[in-house]
This record gives structure tokens, sequence and C-alpha cells, in this order.
């Protein structure tokens, strides 16, 4: 800003100005705002690590896993990539954080174990990964 200006408001020296063009800014939005309520029954989470060839993309990683869990799976985020020691060289070691939850009640152990055993098992069979011990 000019120094005259920052005189005449008693802004500080260091003071700048902008002008937003609130009509651009709302194209670049993604919509309307959205709101969903907080989940009245809780989730429960558990985490997997895998080993795979290095050629495996973690996208069709992420698919087995949504395919085989079905509607229980609620989020799927890859947390944690690592090659070294102890994974073989060649492959590369994928940490999932996976969240379960249903809308209308709370799951069972077993139905996650359960859901649990079905990815592990579509991961083995779809891409031959295996669980990092």
């Amino acid at each position: 800003m000019h120094p005259d200006v920052l005189a005449a408001y008693d802004l500080p020296a260091r003071a700048c100005l902008f002008e937003l063009d609130w009509e651009q800014a709302r194209k670049l939005g993604k919509g309307t705002a959205g709101y969903e309520p907080l989940p009245r029954f809780p989730a429960v989470e558990r985490d997997l690590a895998l080993v795979l060839p290095v050629s495996t993309p973690a996208a069709a990683v992420e698919t087995v896993i949504t395919e085989a869990a079905g509607e229980l799976l609620k989020t799927c985020t890859l947390f944690d990539v690592y090659q070294g020691a102890p994974v073989p060289a060649g492959y590369r070691s994928l940490a999932y954080s996976l969240v379960y939850q249903l809308p209308d009640r709370t799951l069972t152990d077993a139905e996650v174990n359960a859901a649990q055993e079905r990815i592990q098992a579509a991961l083995k069979d779809r891409l031959g990964a295996s669980l990092r011990v």
C-alpha cells in the first residue's frame, strides 16, 4: 500500500491490500457446501500391511480392497509405502488404514474379521500380495 494510505488509516508499515473476485472464486469451488451428520454407530479401524511387487499400482490394491470388503468398508487410506530390509528387493510394503462402519448398526468383530479375511484372500489371489509381518 502507498505510505500515505498507511498513515491515513494508522496501519502498520508492512500492510498490504488485495482484491478478490467472488464470482471467480465461486466458480473454482466444488459446488454448494454440504452437511453430513455425525455417525450414530461407531467405526472399527484396522490396518493392513502388504508386500507386493513394486510394479503393482497402489490404485489396483485399493480397488481389490474396496470390492472385497463390500458395503462394510467406509474408507481405505494408504498411509505408508516402504522399501528396504526386510522387504525383498523388487518388492515394497503398502500399509492401509481401513475404516468399517454401517449407518444403521454397530458391526461385530466377527463381521469385520470376515471382511479382513475376504480382503486378504482377494489380494493374494488377484495380486499375489502377502501380509507383512
